[in-house]
């Protein structure tokens, strides 16, 4: 803008004046430019490694979703991760320590209920307490066995689940430790030659160090130790009062044969009877 009237300089003055302000105005900015530039300099770099770190987490994240995938992929199929709550300690507690059978079945309902309780009596009040809903489904597992190889024991295991329907649990379950024990050493593990029951425990014990392809094996088969654990006959300890094998066949006792024993192995030959399938069926 050109000087007023009450401006006493001149034009020249006036542009003269103004140019040195504007050229020090544009060494200001010179000034900033240079300061700026490095810090620019550093942002552009930290923006391509962001940009970078983005992607490695991009595929970092699609590698976890496979490996939960495939992790999902080995559970048991009754187990629904969005309704149970799972630590190693827990699962491996019921089905080894507690004697449960949780591969196959029961639902997952009953499984997150089972892993919720504290102790074996709340567990084994809760199995009795659903055992229309655990026989229910014993019977759809069954629906799903056809080897035509292990056609008696199918059979039979049927027969077992109606002698148990009708009250006669001594029955079902004396019926159910011989078919559990033919699936064990028959088909599960195919041996019985001396020690088999022995052989049989250390290979279905676990302590949480399973590898991912054998975790739903690994969970089928863990209450094989409990049921096949030894019993010393000179040791004057009572007989085991949980579903064992050789407390049913050599201490039949009324504690042995139980209501609940019975719906346990019912539980046992249904779970072990699925396993055979399914190994079957990946071969």
């Amino acid at each position: 803008m050109p000087p007023g009237p009450s401006d006493p300089r001149t034009d020249e003055e006036w542009a003269h004046s103004n140019e040195e302000a504007l050229e020090s105005v544009r060494a200001s900015l010179a000034a900033v430019g240079s300061r700026v530039a490095p810090v620019m300099a550093v942002y552009d770099k930290i923006a391509a490694s962001v940009e970078g770190l983005a992607g490695q987490l991009s595929e970092l994240t699609a590698s976890i979703g496979v490996w939960v995938a495939k992790w999902r992929s080995t559970l048991p199929p009754n187990w629904d991760l969005d309704a149970i709550s799972i630590t190693n300690r827990r699962f491996f507690e019921v089905a080894q320590t507690d004697e449960i059978p949780i591969a196959w079945v029961p639902r997952s309902e009953i499984v997150a209920e089972l892993f919720a309780a504290e102790s074996r009596d709340s567990r084994m009040e809760i199995r009795l307490r659903n055992d229309a809903a655990v026989i229910q489904d014993c019977e759809g597992i069954l629906e799903e066995c056809l080897q035509p190889s292990l056609d008696d024991i199918h059979r039979l295991a049927w027969a077992d689940i109606l002698a148990y329907k009708e009250g006669h649990f001594a029955a079902a379950q004396a019926l159910g430790v011989l078919l559990a024990e033919s699936l064990i050493l028959d088909h599960i593990r195919g041996d019985r030659a001396k020690g088999a029951y022995a052989r049989a425990r250390e290979e279905a014990h676990v302590d949480g160090r399973v590898l991912l392809i054998e975790f739903r094996e690994a969970i089928a088969t863990a209450p094989i130790g409990p049921f096949f654990e030894p019993i010393s006959l000179g040791s004057g300890k009572p007989p085991p009062e949980w579903p064992n094998r050789h407390g049913a066949v050599h201490f039949p006792t009324l504690a042995q044969f139980s209501h609940a024993n019975a719906l346990v192995v019912i539980m046992l030959v249904a779970s072990l009877a699925r396993e055979v399938e399914k190994r079957a069926n990946s071969n």
